[in-house]
């Protein structure tokens, strides 16, 4: 039966009223809660937070980042900070490289990239098939994809973390007609300056800077901070 004009009405109030009471919940019952005095790990979490956006704002925090100067980040931050912080710092950098993969009946495509091992935090593909007929992935000669028929215009993501080794790496398309695959290959990559002091309660900071094609790739500045 059709819902009447009165009753999807009713509706739409009952889920404005709902919406208006999380809301009015959260700040009465969660937004105290933040600011007193014992809830000392949201207050670290957002001084540094703070400390971090004023160093995007009018310092050189993108520069440092760019540069993978993590001594640098951590000198400034120390320096921003107004009260003194037992802390150390690391960060994540994304590669991020697009293409399209042009496989053939009887030739297939290459999609070819180097890792660290010691470094990934880890590594997708994102494929797109324009056109394609019974597609198969393989990474570095193990099959990894593999679907039937005409697969044209269906997308997914791999996660290729487990498979990658260290140094070169090859991705093989197969397909049994001249196919257009488009791709966006990610690999994530942790850096740390210094492993944190043992046995502490650690509160982690993380700080996204994102980028642009003239100067880096996205990259998450993250604080680790302790007692």
């Amino acid at each position: 039966m059709k819902n009447s004009p009165c009753r999807k009405g009713l509706l739409h109030t009952l889920e404005a009223t709902m919406a208006f009471m999380m809301v009015v919940g959260f700040l009465v019952f969660v937004m105290p809660s933040i600011s007193k005095p014992n809830s000392n790990n949201s207050n670290i979490r957002t001084y540094v937070y703070d400390g971090l956006t004023e160093m995007d704002l009018y310092g050189n925090l993108r520069g440092l980042a760019a540069a993978e100067n993590l001594s640098g980040i951590k000198s400034e931050l120390n320096t921003t900070l107004n009260r003194p912080l037992k802390f150390t710092v690391g960060m994540s950098k994304s590669n991020i490289t697009h293409g399209t993969a042009y496989p053939q009946i009887s030739t297939p495509a290459y999609i070819n990239y180097t890792a660290d091992k010691g470094t990934l935090e880890s590594a997708t593909i994102s494929l797109r098939y324009i056109t394609a007929t019974d597609p198969s992935v393989y990474l570095n000669d193990v099959l990894i994809k593999q679907h039937a028929g005409d697969y044209s215009g269906n997308e997914e993501i791999i996660d290729i973390s487990s498979g990658t080794q260290n140094n070169e790496n090859s991705i093989r398309v197969e397909t049994t007609d001249d196919a257009t695959i488009s791709y966006s290959l990610m690999l994530v990559d942790s850096l740390e300056l210094e492993q944190p002091e043992k046995n502490t309660n650690v509160i982690t900071v993380g700080y996204i800077l994102s980028g642009n094609e003239t100067t880096f790739s996205p990259k998450e500045v993250r604080v680790y901070v302790w007692e």
